[in-house]
């Protein structure tokens, strides 16, 4: 349990890092999740205020807030993107997964939405579901570092608690790709 909570802490930062404060600044139109949803004027105060109360811990703070922003926003996607990542962050997986599988119903495009959505099966040990959402964060952007990763610990690990991958790995999958050719790999 100690190791999942761990895992869970380790990749809540990851997420944070990467989702809460998807929103651009006020001059660039104000939009968020590549550009894909702008935040209304109404909620940029509450979107800063979400974010701050996530970078200070206070989770639940955060979820209420985007709760009462996704009333005023119901199809933003950076508001349901971020709700997602505190729902996971608050341990209610349910919740994470419908919040961005709307948002991916909203913006298909969204990497970010795909990939988080993958964090959120494979920490319920849904590798299947996993890695098909990191394939489909690498397709739409396939330099996704994160994506790329969790997609090697999806067919190399065993689900949330797998064993870190040694240098050995990373050589024996690198001579694996060389050896397979120029062709691109193909997803789950």
């Amino acid at each position: 349990m100690k190791m999942l909570i761990l895992a869970l802490t380790g990749l809540c930062l990851l997420v944070g890092a990467s989702v809460i404060g998807r929103a651009s600044p006020p001059g660039d139109a104000s939009k968020a999740a590549g550009g894909a949803s702008p935040i209304p004027l109404n909620l940029l105060n509450d979107a800063r205020e979400a974010k701050s109360a996530f970078d200070h811990g206070l989770f639940l703070d955060s979820q209420k807030i985007y709760e009462k922003m996704l009333n005023e926003a119901p199809d933003n996607v950076y508001i349901l993107s971020n709700l997602g990542v505190v729902y996971f962050r608050n341990q209610q997986l349910k919740l994470a997964e419908d919040s961005l599988k709307k948002a991916i119903s909203v913006a298909p495009q969204d990497a970010f939405s795909h990939f988080t959505l993958g964090v959120v099966y494979y920490t319920e040990k849904r590798n299947q579901d996993a890695a098909n959402s990191f394939a489909r964060a690498l397709a739409i952007n396939p330099n996704y570092r994160d994506a790329q990763g969790y997609m090697y610990l999806v067919r190399h690990g065993s689900g949330p608690i797998a064993p870190q991958p040694t240098l050995g790995d990373f050589e024996t999958e690198h001579e694996r790709l060389i050896r397979q050719g120029p062709k691109p790999l193909a997803p789950l």
